[in-house]
């Protein structure tokens, strides 16, 4: 082991402070990367849109239930009325 100014370090140990702040910039430089290439992350949609006009066409049927559509399309009543509320709101 060689003495440095951090104390006694080995190869694979660094300070603690030291190891986060590298730790941050390269995590900073590789989110700044993967925008640049068009990834923007979270979680992909539940709703395509080949799925929600399906979901519109089925709304504008005066036959059909929500709760049948929901089953029909596998989502929660929340996430059809809250992806639909703008398309009923007056303007």
């Amino acid at each position: 082991m060689r003495p440095c100014l951090y104390g006694y370090l080995t190869a694979a140990r660094k300070p603690t402070a030291l190891a986060g702040f590298e730790h941050g910039v390269i995590h900073e430089a590789r989110r700044r990367d993967y925008r640049l290439l068009g990834h923007e992350g979270g979680r992909a949609r539940k709703l395509n849109d080949t799925r929600a006009h399906l979901a519109m066409t089925m709304l504008k049927a005066p036959n059909n239930r929500v709760a049948d559509i929901c089953d029909a399309l596998g989502m929660s009543r929340a996430t059809l009325v809250g992806i639909f509320s703008s398309c009923f709101l007056p303007s």
